[in-house]
């Protein structure tokens, strides 16, 4: 993309916009391309990024998430660059995310100093914002004198970070995570919550009704079909990384969702004292008295996000793993609600609509 194209993509974006920044080879296109783009961390583009790069991902099972990434060059002629950008250059943006290679101690020095130029000039633009950290290249499988050592040195990094974050930006919030693309639940989690209190508090909010209103079969979107079946080792980390999402979006708007009373003209109590509710129905209400909630087990039956909608073709492969991502994201949500053991029990085709009807477990009122 050249540099009119991209000036062009910045103009027509003015807000949503994460800024991915850190020193050369500290790997910030190797994670955008295995947590964004899906790529095997062994065949990976290493090729250094030349000024800046501007990418548009999607979560793919959230619709609405229109944000963009600008990755800036690390070679130091591009960052001093981007030190001399104007003001329209920053606007918009409400997330810095910046990397460090914890293994080039060497090199901290002038990651640090980087760090804090590049905060000084974001803030006077765009003010306070979230700041991230992450701790890369924390490989696995290394020596436990090795760890210790690693340990030690990242405690240390941490608290000159959090120093010169402070002495910036007092209202910045900071997040440091310990990052590899060779441990890719735990990178896709740190990356979950960049994305969630960074980047998408609109959109999750909306998410919030769309998960458990009619609106849900167009909220969470079913582009992961074809990555499932190809891929079934991919379910788990697909599942983990829709969780960690609903769990954040469960802590970040608990009490929007307190005030989501789920009910149906359909819902009844059996003998068992199992509530049972379709979600499809559900509407919000105000927040019902804490009296009023008696504990209970739900049974909830939705619609499937992760079915191909072209029927009668694909309903005869219909099966669990179809929705992990629904299973995820519920089960996120509902163990910040203090529920457990969210099990889902059956897919099944109601009114030509795929439908997975799941069961949640608690002894507490919500």
């Amino acid at each position: 993309m050249n540099s009119d194209k991209k000036a062009v993509l910045l103009q027509k974006n003015e807000k949503n916009k994460l800024l991915l920044a850190g020193l050369a080879e500290v790997g910030k296109t190797s994670i955008y391309q295995v947590i964004f783009d899906n790529i095997d961390p062994k065949t990976i583009d290493t090729t250094p990024t030349h000024n800046y790069n501007i990418y548009t991902p999607s979560i793919e099972f959230i619709e609405g998430n229109n944000f963009i990434v600008i990755d800036i060059g690390g070679q130091k002629r591009y960052l001093d660059l981007i030190l001399r950008q104007s003001k329209a250059f920053f606007k918009g943006i409400v997330c810095l995310l910046y990397i460090i290679d914890i293994r080039k101690e060497k090199k901290f020095d002038d990651s640090i100093k980087n760090f804090k130029e590049l905060l000084t000039i974001v803030t006077k633009y765009a003010g306070a914002i979230p700041v991230f950290i992450f701790f890369h290249k924390y490989d696995p499988g290394v020596s436990e004198e090795e760890e210790k050592t690693r340990e030690e040195r990242a405690n240390q990094l941490a608290e000159l970070l959090a120093n010169s974050t402070y002495e910036i930006c007092k209202n910045c919030i900071l997040r440091i995570f310990k990052t590899s693309i060779f441990d890719k639940e735990s990178l896709s989690s740190s990356m979950v919550d960049v994305i969630s209190y960074g980047l998408l508090e609109d959109v999750f909010r909306n998410l919030i009704g769309g998960i458990f209103l009619e609106e849900s079969h167009n909220t969470i979107l079913i582009n992961y079909n074809k990555m499932i079946e190809e891929d079934p080792n991919n379910q788990e980390t697909l599942k983990t990384f829709a969780t960690k999402l609903g769990s954040n979006i469960s802590s970040m708007f608990k009490e929007e969702i307190a005030k989501l009373q789920l009910k149906s003209s359909k819902s009844q109590l059996d003998e068992k004292k199992t509530k049972k509710m379709t979600l499809i129905d559900s509407d919000i209400i105000s927040r019902p008295k804490i009296e009023e909630l008696p504990t209970r087990d739900l049974e909830i039956e939705f619609r499937c996000p992760m079915i191909d909608y072209n029927f009668p073709n694909s309903a005869k492969n219909l099966n669990k793993e179809y929705c992990i991502i629904t299973h995820g994201l519920l089960e996120g949500i509902l163990f910040t609600l203090d529920f457990q053991e969210v099990e889902q029990l059956q897919t099944s085709i109601i009114h030509k609509t795929p439908t997975c009807k799941f069961r949640a477990l608690t002894s507490k009122i919500f």
